[in-house]
């Protein structure tokens, strides 16, 4: 008798397995990055494409905008995205997956997709407009489950919402955990209705509709310009020029029609954020701001303090800030990484230094540099090490590949703890620079050799 049911026990314990490891999605704690995101630009009027964009704010302080450039950083996806019959933009979903990284999970069963994702609300409570803020945190999670078995029109599938107790913390204080509100506050197990191509299946890869599947979260899609922006879609915190503790933010609701900020060197006349994007695909941008970001997956590739391998989680889009001369040669062009503190990022030590009315892109023209300022990884980045070295070594590499120099004209500085930095990668690679500048270097340089 059980021979003639083996099968149906079998399967049985086939469909509890992936009911119960469905469950089992990593916890989705706050990491707190040096960069967040907002937006991400995809060009609409392609059928197919790789290159997307993103727009920046600071976590510190979520009103922080750079005020002498606009920061797009452009990233390639390992698949092309595309448009289906109904017009919506499918991305394939471990490209999704980088994208929302560390804050997006998925698993697909069977005949079923699952998603978590997680959002953090951030809102300053002390220290506005400041390097050194307060920071109130809300966690915010939803859990989709999509039947990918469909009839001729629709698919199904349903919802969880779980909203959290607020959190607080900020640079320097410690992250307390977020406790989750009363279940009768969030939603379960809400149904809904999809168009039937909201999900397909190409080469055995799964696309999905942005749109109608992230819509299901805090995510809308704007169309303007030739391009299509997914974003948050509440920014009331990040993008209103609201006065707070005597501070106006001075911030910029992202758009593809924005007027696209220049620096000092370039005189741009109704050039907007779509017109920088188009120069960046077309490969027409030859000189000025440029940004790229860079995925750094989780794996044993890092080193830690003395050098040795390790493992550690990474899972993020980091991104690099680079300023190109007009006279760049590879001859003559000089290479000067630029290496942030403790409250910077990519963008921190370029603006500072254009605030104090020195600006970098005039003396990048005129003395021929390549100005290039890598993402530490966190709030208080460790050069010598982990996450932020190789940050520094993958922008390094992809630098030389794009705009390569002469290997004798190639310079490191940095401050506070970039200038700490600037001693510890020199030391990693004591042969790699022409000369070294280090102002204000925090204390504990280790010695590597």
């Amino acid at each position: 008798m059980l021979k003639k049911y083996w099968i149906y026990i079998l399967y049985f314990i086939l469909n509890l397995y992936n009911v119960v490891s469905a469950q089992n999605f990593p916890k989705q704690n706050y990491i707190d990055f040096s960069t967040d995101r907002s937006t991400w630009f995809f060009k609409s009027d392609l059928k197919n494409n790789k290159i997307i964009f993103s727009d920046f704010f600071s976590p510190f302080d979520p009103t922080v905008k750079v005020e002498y450039f606009d920061p797009l950083v452009s990233f390639e996806l390992e698949n092309n995205y595309y448009f289906n019959s109904n017009g919506n933009l499918m991305v394939e979903i471990s490209d999704l997956k980088k994208i929302y990284d560390p804050y997006f999970d998925y698993k697909i069963l069977k005949d079923t997709l699952e998603i978590k994702y997680t959002y953090y609300d951030k809102k300053i409570v002390q220290g506005f407009g400041k390097r050194s803020t307060s920071i109130e945190y809300i966690k915010k999670t939803w859990n989709i489950t999509v039947d990918s078995k469909k009839n001729k029109t629709k698919i199904s599938g349903k919802y969880s919402y779980t909203e959290y107790q607020p959190a607080f913390g900020g640079r320097n204080k410690p992250f307390d955990n977020n406790v989750e509100i009363a279940e009768d506050k969030g939603f379960k197990n809400i149904k809904f209705k999809l168009n039937a191509d909201s999900i397909e299946i190409k080469d055995n890869k799964y696309y999905i509709s942005v749109s109608e599947i992230m819509g299901l979260t805090n995510i809308k899609t704007i169309k303007e310009n030739g391009y299509i922006a997914i974003q948050i879609k509440n920014l009331a915190d990040v993008t209103e020029n609201i006065e707070r503790e005597g501070v106006v933010s001075k911030t910029i609701i992202p758009r593809a029609s924005n007027l696209w900020r220049s620096g000092n060197v370039e005189k741009l006349n109704n050039y907007t954020w779509a017109d920088y994007m188009n120069d960046i695909i077309a490969n027409k941008r030859d000189y000025g701001w440029k940004w790229k970001g860079i995925y750094i997956p989780s794996g044993s590739h890092f080193k830690d303090a003395d050098g040795n391998e390790i493992t550690l989680e990474a899972n993020r889009i980091v991104p690099y800030t680079m300023y190109i001369p007009k006279n760049y040669t590879k001859k003559e062009s000089r290479l000067v990484y630029i290496l942030h503190g403790g409250t910077g990022n990519e963008n921190a030590s370029l603006y500072r230094t254009m605030d104090r009315g020195k600006n970098l892109d005039v003396y990048a023209e005129k003395y021929n540099y390549i100005f290039v300022s890598p993402n530490g990884w966190t709030q208080n980045p460790m050069w010598m090490h982990r996450q932020a070295l190789y940050s520094f070594e993958k922008s390094f590499d992809s630098i030389m590949e794009e705009y390569p120099v002469d290997k004798n004209k190639i310079f490191i500085m940095g401050n506070s703890l970039g200038g700490r930095g600037a001693f510890d990668i020199t030391m990693r690679y004591p042969t790699l620079f022409k000369a070294m500048v280090s102002t204000a270097p925090a204390w504990g340089v280790k010695e590597h050799s």
